[in-house]
């Protein structure tokens, strides 16, 4: 079987009313990295990094949000604050249409 992918030779309108964006936590990283012979220093208590990663899908531009545990967790609040500033911040004010997937989740908001 033969996958066929056929291309318009037509241009296609960009259309900078609607945008769509994909966001995700990461790993969590632990700060400082120890790599020490000595075991000792791995069994400290490490200050966690979070980094909530929001990648533009209609210009191809990625965000990064990073913050420590001293700062703030990672639950919703923190992550609906990231996006928020994300949407506010990064997005132009001629979005009328913005849709966001998350985990196989999806958002959509219209003005």
């Amino acid at each position: 079987m033969h996958l066929h992918i056929f291309l318009s030779n037509t241009p296609t309108k960009v259309d900078n009313s609607t945008k769509t964006v994909t966001f995700d936590m990461q790993q969590c990283l632990p700060t400082p990295l120890v790599h020490s012979s000595v075991p000792v220093a791995f069994y400290k208590r490490q200050l966690w990094t979070f980094n909530l990663t929001v990648y533009n899908c209609s210009d191809g531009t990625t965000y990064c949000y990073l913050w420590h545990e001293g700062i703030a967790g990672r639950g919703a609040n923190e992550v609906g604050s990231c996006v928020h500033k994300f949407i506010s911040e990064a997005l132009k004010p001629v979005v009328k249409s913005l849709t966001m997937y998350s985990n196989h989740v999806l958002y959509w908001w219209s003005k």
